[in-house]
């Protein structure tokens, strides 16, 4: 670890173990950053989760994360997407999760139990 580099700098840096299964498509909706994302949320496709976010949240914008075609996400993903959720705020800029269907609203729903990180949970 370079303590000559920014703890920012450092919380994003995800190298993948293997090409991504996650689907992403960014939309401007009525003045909202909307980002679908559609597939597994994991170890895998970590890099390419942060790599979408990250430069969409600037101060002032407002970022929606449509999670109805995710079918998976694990717990190192959630803890990452609450760090960015959390950095997001700091700088000005807002971040929320949307859509949880199935077993990733589940999953949400026991490791996020006071919906910090999504608005709306659709079992």
């Amino acid at each position: 670890m370079d303590p000559d580099r920014p703890r920012e700098a450092l919380m994003y840096d995800i190298t993948p173990l293997a090409e991504s299964p996650l689907a992403i498509d960014v939309r401007a909706e009525s003045g909202v950053t909307v980002v679908h994302m559609g597939g597994e949320l994991d170890v895998s496709s970590r890099q390419a989760f942060a790599s979408a976010l990250c430069p969409l949240l600037r101060p002032g914008e407002r970022v929606r994360v449509d999670l109805s075609a995710v079918r998976l996400l694990d717990a190192g993903t959630i803890g990452l997407a609450m760090t960015m959720q959390a950095d997001a705020r700091a700088s000005g800029a807002e971040l929320t999760f949307v859509n949880a269907q199935g077993v990733v609203a589940r999953v949400l729903a026991i490791l996020d139990p006071d919906s910090k990180l999504s608005e709306t949970l659709v079992s």
